[in-house]
């Protein structure tokens, strides 16, 4: 996940309704045109991930030819079941494999970072398995600063109902002059559900408390 994260032009989206998919090709051709050319899709559901390689492989590719884009399927494995999820590994991964072979894609093989103790280092070096950041049922914002670039990185899953969407965003941001400040500019994650200006406002010390109903990244800009 390192390298990934050192890329310049990132945008992550994280996809668990087979409904977001036209969403989602759409989202990529946006902002494709502001600049983003390394692009990462994490699925949850692996036929939700072939269904929308199946899907895509049959639309114009041609406005994309300068964009790398990075499918991750986030392996589900257990904290109390070390011994049949270690079984069961090797037949995901080959089914992953089959899906490789068939569209002629690679596909990033995850499991979440607090998981990472079920599986050796050496199990995930020979199935070629990455360790990437838990989704945790709620908002989690992380910070880090490396040589004044910020990797800012909002988590959101299904907090209310089956009915919300769920989306991921991890843009990577220069700070202006060198600061610790955040800037968000037209980054639109699918989000469409009323509570999330209430979200947002413990985000941003309250300061879009009474922002009205937002669908959008590209109504925000602080």
């Amino acid at each position: 996940m390192k390298k990934i994260v050192k890329e310049k032009n990132i945008f992550f989206y994280s996809s668990l309704n087979i409904q977001d998919n036209f969403l989602i090709w759409n989202e990529i051709k946006f902002i494709t045109q502001l600049g983003y050319s390394n692009i990462i899709i994490k699925f949850d559901n692996l036929d939700l991930l072939e269904h929308w390689i199946e899907d895509n492989n049959q639309k114009d590719m041609k406005s994309l030819d300068d964009t790398k884009i990075n499918l991750i399927y986030r392996l589900h494995l257990s904290y109390n079941t070390r011994t049949s999820d270690l079984k069961n590994l090797r037949r995901i991964l080959n089914k992953v494999s089959k899906i490789e072979d068939k569209y002629n894609v690679t596909i990033i093989k995850s499991i979440d970072e607090e998981l990472s103790n079920i599986i050796t280092p050496n199990h995930m070096e020979y199935y070629g398995v990455k360790i990437i950041t838990l989704t945790n049922f709620r908002w989690k914002v992380l910070k880090r600063f490396h040589r004044h670039r910020v990797y800012f990185e909002i988590i959101l899953d299904r907090l209310f109902s089956d009915k919300k969407y769920m989306a991921n965003a991890l843009p990577m941001i220069d700070p202006l002059e060198k600061s610790d400040k955040l800037l968000f500019t037209q980054i639109k994650p699918i989000v469409k559900t009323t509570e999330f200006p209430y979200l947002l406002s413990s985000l941003t010390d309250g300061k879009y408390a009474s922002y009205g109903p937002i669908t959008r990244w590209s109504d925000i800009l602080w």
